[in-house]
């Protein structure tokens, strides 16, 4: 039961389920896949601006539930069992990787394509398999950043006050293995029970990185779209699809860069898959995740 003893915060709407995402585009793509779906009409999507305020808001709009990108600090499993809690997250890494499909993403181009104020077309691509191969590139590419992400989330888990520097999707593995032992460091000097967990001799470190380096590769060498779905960032993945292909707009200034404009448009093909499930959105393969999560809110009392 969500019935709160507490008077709700002036803020929260009386009457309906309240759940937190992280960001604007999480709240599009949530209220839109939900328009459709009549068991989630009266949950009202609050967006946090960072995934650091999703808990935050989450408190000050109780009783509520909250939903965050998995990233690289949980596994699949992890993030599946807090389905069963209010403080949930994706099981892939983050909202934008349940967009990976070809064939939204040629419709999306196609319609791209179409349109009066969109250039740089001749890139585009032309066929499922073509751009089954460009995501598979793109995932390869992003290979160091993501096995560094990946040390870098055991280091923020380790020191209550660390914040790590900005990470670098050019940096190549040489790079991460610098800048993570430099990070490495700093955490020793901001944890007294650092070592308990980790050794962090510049080889530790570098050991760590190689296994989670050869753990993405691996992934690849499957050549399976629902592992990269699952491990590889959606959020990184598209603006290098947006790139490769040309997908900019000619309005000057921009009101959007490419990867948005290609995310918008693929959340629209998105929106007619829904539509056609004919509300049976909680067992689909492709966005059971979301029917699943509306289908746990739903459950509880207001």
């Amino acid at each position: 039961m969500l019935n709160s003893q507490s008077i709700p915060h002036p803020l929260r709407p009386l009457g309906t389920w309240v759940l937190v995402c992280e960001g604007e585009s999480d709240y599009q793509l949530l209220s839109q896949l939900w328009s459709t779906f009549a068991q989630a009409a009266t949950i009202q999507v609050f967006y946090a601006s960072g995934s650091k305020n999703v808990r935050p808001l989450a408190s000050i709009l109780e009783p509520s539930f909250s939903i965050s990108d998995r990233d690289f600090s949980r596994t699949i499993l992890e993030a599946k069992s807090t389905f069963a809690d209010r403080r949930i997250f994706w099981s892939h890494v983050d909202i934008e990787s349940y967009l990976l499909y070809p064939d939204w993403l040629l419709e999306a181009t196609n319609t791209i394509r179409g349109a009066s104020n969109q250039i740089s077309t001749k890139n585009f691509p032309q066929s499922h398999m073509e751009i089954e191969e460009h995501i598979f590139d793109a995932a390869n590419i992003l290979v160091p950043h993501h096995a560094g992400m990946k040390i870098l989330d055991t280091l923020r888990g380790m020191a209550k006050f660390y914040a790590p520097k900005n990470d670098n999707e050019s940096w190549d593995a040489n790079d991460w293995k610098k800048h993570l032992i430099s990070e490495a460091q700093e955490v020793l000097q901001t944890s007294a029970e650092t070592n308990a967990h980790m050794d962090f001799q510049s080889n530790s470190i570098i050991q760590a990185y190689d296994r989670e380096y050869t753990y993405y590769e691996d992934l690849l060498l499957k050549k399976d779209l629902n592992v990269v779905r699952e491990e590889f960032s959606g959020k990184r993945v598209l603006p290098k699809l947006a790139q490769r292909w040309g997908v900019r707009s000619i309005k000057q200034p921009p009101k959007q860069n490419g990867w948005e404009i290609l995310r918008d448009e693929i959340i629209v093909q998105t929106l007619k898959y829904v539509i056609s499930l004919q509300g049976l959105l909680k067992d689909d393969e492709r966005l059971g995740d979301f029917g699943k999560l509306a289908s746990r809110i739903i459950e509880q009392s207001i």
